[in-house]
Order: C-alpha cells, then structure tokens, then sequence
C-alpha cells in the first residue's frame, strides 16, 4: 500500500473522504453483473437520468497538501450490496492495517451515508469519528433522561424495559406545520426545530470563498442525540452530536446558503472533535468530487473498455497507483503551463522558478500536464514492446464460442410483510 510511503506517527489525525460514483457501461453486454446507475448533465429533455453500468465506492485521504484528495480504495459496488455496505468493508480493511490502525481516523461523508446501515456497522471502530452530512428535514429524538419531559407525572407505572427515546425534534432552521398527502387524504404536522431546545457549544468563525468574499460562519452544537433503530441495526446505545451551521455574508448580512447544514458527529471518541474541527473538517469532503471528476477525464477511469469484469476490478487499481504516482513525483517536476494558460494567476505561481517567491504545490491537473517531461528522462527500455514469432493464426473452420451476454441486475428493495393474526379468546 501506497500509505506505507507517507511519515505518519502514531495517534495523529488522518482525514479521510468517502463517496460513491458511476460508471457508464451501456453497450458492454458481456460484463456480468452490470446495474442501473444515476448519470449527471442528462441533456436530452423528459430523459431518465439513468443508464447501465457499474457503481464505485471510493475512499480518499486528504494529505493536507493543496486540494489533493488521494484514493486509498476504490472498489466496484456488487449487485447484492448497497453503496453504504461497500463502504462498510472498505473501512474494516483501511483501518485495521497500519499505519492507519494507530492514528486517528475521522471520515467524512455526505446524506447518502447517514443511516443506521452504515452508522451502526462502523460504531464499533474505537479510533473512527465519521462527519456525516444529515439531510435536511431529518428527525433527531433526545435521550430519555436529557428530555425536559422526563418528570415524575410523564412517567409510566408499567414495568417493562426503561425508556431510552425523549422528545422528538426536525433538522429544519425554524419550526413549522407541514402538509402531507397519502393516498388521497391530506394532514397536518407540526414540526418542532432542533433550534427549540438548548445547545451545548456555539462558536463564530470567518471564512472567505474562493473570489474573495468574506463570510461569518455561525455553528451550533447539540450533544447525545439519537435515531430510530432500522433493518437490525440497533441505535439505541449509538449517540452522536450535532452540529447546525450557517453561513452570511458579512457585508450585507445576508445568508449564503438558503438551508442551514446539518452534521453529525458519530463515534466513540466524539468528544475529541470540537465544534470548530467538525464544521472545517466536513468542509474538506468537497475535494473528493473534483478527484473523482479528473481521475474520470485524465486517468480514464470510466473510459477502460474490456469484456471481463475482473480486468474492470483490476483497472481500479491501475487508476489509483496513477493518482499515488502523480502525488509523490509532484516535487520533482517542473510545471510550464500552455501559452493560452500562463494568464491564469494560479498556473503563474505554479509555474515559477523565483527562490523569492514561494512555490506552492502543483494541482493534480497541473502534475498530469508537467508528468511527461520527467517520465521522457527515464529509461523506456523496460517499457519497449516485446519481439515476437508471427501467430499461425486461427484454423479453417474453427468456430469460436460467442461470449455470454449477462442481463441487467435490478436491485430489489422488496420488505417482507410479516401478518400476525390475533384471534379473541371467550
């Protein structure tokens, strides 16, 4: 493993970044265990976002250099499996080999993630603190015995097992009514903002975007809540803190972002990331997105083509020795941008060989255009193809034996109704 190269002593913090993606593969009938996948930048009008192919499962450290978000695994999404499972797996391998089984992991990653499929299956890991966006609407219950309802008048006199819930409450900035419609019959529910009831932290910050505009940055904080236990996954003992952040524009005051954003913070060791830590560290997971964009344009992630499905699996790995290879010779190469690119402020500083003026670390984009001329100085004789007799080539009348064209596997989400019937006994 890659990480193996990288100086990292023990019990520091490591970040790591988790998502998923797709891979196109609608004319590949020969690759076996091909599903339906979500395509982005869908230009034709009343189309299903939709086509056929394979979904991935990537997870990324960020080394604190740059934006540089560098794959640690990426894996294919099997059929019988969802993107939180695979994700699952990933993590139990990552984390149990050195050297990341003697720091401390904190992972990040975005709605898709936050339910009990994946937050109970990793709660067990002692050493991992995942930031997990949760999506906007999303209910939080309090501990029973944080609930300003627990008194002596709310409590039941019937024996049975000690209440673990409290009061329910809405990730939504203020507390409203919402109307409903199931089949056919409209109702009303009042939703009570987490907003309502007492945080434990809150801190400013100041932050500036990309352009330059400075920005106050407000972040609540709420400690132990719960969710609702779901498909065996038990949640009752798994608390994690809250975090509530918005975002205004510090010159006209005004809000960036509509919704305010939610994150939770879940692990053993929550307590170990402040709320300063947790709203910069989620922030961080954004630089996943463009990695995984340009290892699809220039490392040809999505672009092998091959009828077995074990040289895709094998190709992964290709793509993720290219993104290591491109990390590490960074510092030896020497960036000379196009004479249409030399206009842009960040390739002139990229670009300069002024001991005055500090260097500052190439791009992945950059450290692909600035590749070939330190690989054109090694030696290609271990690269040069190899001599070879002339095949005698195929014999008359030999009948080759067609490929088998795989169907497409249509994920089910069928629950099994379980009918208890009750009959009255005279």
């Amino acid at each position: 493993m890659a990480l193996s190269e990288l100086d990292l002593p023990e019990g520091c913090r490591v970040l790591l970044q988790t998502d998923a993606s797709s891979i196109v593969k609608a004319h590949s009938a020969c690759l076996e265990d091909r599903q339906y996948v979500k395509t982005n930048n869908n230009v034709i009008r009343k189309n299903q976002p939709i086509s056929i192919g394979f979904s991935i499962s990537l997870v990324n450290m960020s080394p604190g250099i740059g934006k540089w978000s560098i794959p640690l695994d990426i894996r294919r999404v099997k059929s019988d499996q969802t993107a939180s499972e695979c994700a699952v797996e990933q993590m139990e391998v990552l984390i149990t080999e050195e050297p990341l089984s003697k720091c401390f992991i904190v992972n990040t990653l975005d709605t898709g993630y936050g339910s009990p499929a994946y937050l109970g299956a990793v709660y067990g890991h002692a050493h991992l603190v995942n930031l997990i966006r949760f999506r906007h609407g999303k209910k939080v219950w309090l501990q029973w015995a944080d609930s300003v309802t627990n008194d002596s008048s709310s409590v039941s006199s019937k024996k049975g097992a000690p209440r673990i819930y409290g009061e329910q409450f809405y990730l939504i900035g203020e507390s409203d009514k919402k109307t409903y419609t199931r089949k056919g019959i409209s109702y009303e529910v009042s939703r009570t903002s987490i907003f309502d009831t007492p945080h434990h932290d809150y801190v400013e910050l100041e932050g500036q975007t990309s352009k330059g505009k400075d920005l106050d940055i407000q972040v609540w904080r709420w400690n132990d809540l719960l969710v609702r236990s779901s498909k065996g996954q038990n949640m009752k003992d798994k608390p994690f803190d809250l975090i509530a952040s918005r975002v205004k524009d510090k010159k006209t005051g005004k809000l960036v972002f509509q919704r305010t954003m939610f994150v939770v913070i879940h692990g053993k060791q929550k307590s170990e990331i402040t709320t300063k830590q947790a709203f910069e560290g989620y922030r961080k997971r954004y630089d996943i997105e463009p990695s995984i964009k340009f290892a699809k344009q220039k490392l040809l992630l999505d672009k092998y083509q091959t009828p077995a499905q074990q040289h895709f699996d094998n190709w992964l790995v290709v793509v993720m020795m290219s993104f290591w290879l491109l990390f590490f010779s960074k510092e030896e190469m020497e960036y000379s941008p196009k004479k249409w690119q030399q206009y842009k402020e960040v390739n002139k500083k990229a670009a300069t060989k002024s001991k005055a003026v500090a260097k500052i670390p190439l791009t992945p984009n950059q450290a692909k255009q600035a590749a070939q001329s330190l690989f054109l100085t090694l030696d290609a004789t271990p690269f040069l193809p190899k001599t070879s007799n002339k095949g005698k080539g195929r014999q008359k009348d030999t009948k080759i034996k067609p490929r088998i064209r795989y169907p497409v596997v249509k994920k089910s989400q069928e629950k099994t109704k379980i009918k208890i019937k009750i009959e009255k006994i005279e």
